[in-house]
């Protein structure tokens, strides 16, 4: 049964809330990439290729884009642009932590961006830490979401943390997270869970918006006739009832402006990064491999890109173009909006 009440509360928060909580690292580059999973050697990995590229150079890499955080941050009042502050954040503040991991083995806090290989780090942090056998039978019983019912068990976020303790492990660990372009995120977000799921509970809450804004659309996709277009998904998207973090904004799941990163890795550049955390962070743990995800969306393709964004109004595109969350995370992770975007909405 459908709810048609839900359709109000939850605000998406905007530039404001920027204002409040924030500071780190970026760059730009964009490869053409499959979702990919990280896999423990031993339990059904298979090694794909890379595009590793001789002329990556990760140090320099890491610069640009930490660099580029700084400046942003400062530029929305997060502070200078030529040292990193680490703030003391509030009790609120860490209480709203939830997808920042501690992992005491390493010593590490892996901030869980859903979209961006989430999966696929938090099954190689159970199985480098021991958890392998667990999860796979876990993972028999239950299938994928047990990954992260299994790391919410095992794995503290820093929400669950008494804050004195989680100002200390935010002191002490190395942090690292993973970011990719907006524009295929969300595209990836709606062909998995609105086009690859059929039962995916997210389906459910844009069906509730969905009601309220179009309910002949509704009863269509409802009783089967129809699934959900990317045009009515980004609709969806720019919704102030929307706060599913399978799209939430970056500045806001992990804090950059506030949380001082170790590491930022790109989705476009996964193969190169997850090494060198591996070799590093991982203290040279070499029981690690990278793998195709059993449900691909080739959402980074360029042709899938313009397949699906080409199909969205003009007036639609620029909205989305200009929407504060989709320009906040750019500009703090050096991601340009794709050419052929630019073009459309011009």
């Amino acid at each position: 049964m459908i709810n048609v009440g839900l359709q109000s509360s939850r605000l998406v928060s905007n530039c404001s809330y920027f204002y409040q909580e924030h500071l780190q690292r970026p760059l730009q580059r964009e490869v053409q990439a499959n979702d990919v999973t990280l896999v423990h050697r031993g339990h059904n990995v298979h090694e794909i290729q890379t595009n590793s590229s001789p002329s990556y150079n990760i140090t320099e890499t890491q610069e640009q884009r930490q660099k580029a955080v700084r400046e942003t941050c400062a530029a929305y009042g997060g502070g200078d642009t030529n040292t990193f502050i680490s703030r003391n954040l509030t009790d609120g503040q860490l209480s709203g932590l939830s997808y920042i991991y501690a992992i005491p083995e390493f010593k590490l806090l892996y901030c869980s961006i859903p979209k961006v290989g989430c999966t696929s780090w938090k099954r190689l942090i159970l199985n480098i830490t021991g958890y392998a056998d667990a999860l796979a039978e876990l993972e028999k019983e239950k299938g994928a979401l047990s990954v992260h019912e299994t790391m919410q068990r095992i794995f503290q976020p820093l929400s669950k943390m008494d804050p004195g303790e989680a100002r200390e492990v935010l002191k002490s660990y190395k942090k690292f997270m993973f970011v990719r372009n907006p524009y295929t995120r969300v595209l990836s977000a709606y062909r998995d869970k609105l086009i690859l799921d059929k039962h995916s509970k997210w389906r459910d809450e844009m069906l509730e918006w969905m009601v309220t804004e179009d309910p002949q659309a509704a009863a269509d996709v409802f009783l089967g006739r129809r699934n959900f277009t990317f045009e009515e998904f980004l609709r969806f998207y720019l919704s102030p009832i929307n706060n599913n973090p399978h799209w939430r904004e970056y500045y806001r799941l992990c804090l950059p402006c506030l949380v001082s990163y170790d590491f930022i890795g790109k989705f476009e550049t996964m193969a190169e990064d997850s090494r060198y955390i591996l070799d590093t962070l991982f203290r040279g743990n070499s029981s690690v491999g990278l793998s195709k995800s059993n449900r691909v969306t080739n959402s980074s393709n360029n042709a899938s890109l313009m397949d699906f964004y080409s199909r969205v109004p003009k007036d639609l595109l620029r909205r989305v173009s200009m929407y504060s969350g989709f320009t906040i995370d750019s500009k703090l992770f050096s991601y340009d909006v794709p050419g052929f975007i630019q073009e459309l909405i011009h």
